[in-house]
């Protein structure tokens, strides 16, 4: 398996990059990343996002040497946790 990360694990790891062990809402994740536009006739629930985003998340973490994307301390956030402390 290759380390490298994909066009998309990419954009979701530099989004939580900018801001290491800082809350990111997954609302900005996701729209980020899949272009979330507001003209979506039905947009997706916390729970779509979620099951979208959860296996994007979990193939990143294999692929980290550094960090972890785990969850946010608010309700429906996530974070990028290094060992430095801001």
């Amino acid at each position: 398996m290759s380390n490298k990360l994909t066009e998309l694990q990419q954009k979701v790891f530099d989004l939580l990059d900018a801001k290491p062990n800082t809350d990111v809402a997954l609302a900005d994740l996701y729209s980020a990343v899949y272009g979330g536009g507001q003209s979506d006739l039905f947009p997706p629930t916390n729970r779509d996002m979620q099951q979208k985003m959860g296996p994007l998340f979990a193939r990143i973490n294999t692929k980290l040497k550094r960090g972890r994307i785990e969850p946010g301390l608010m309700k429906q956030t996530y974070r990028l946790t290094t060992k430095k402390k801001d």
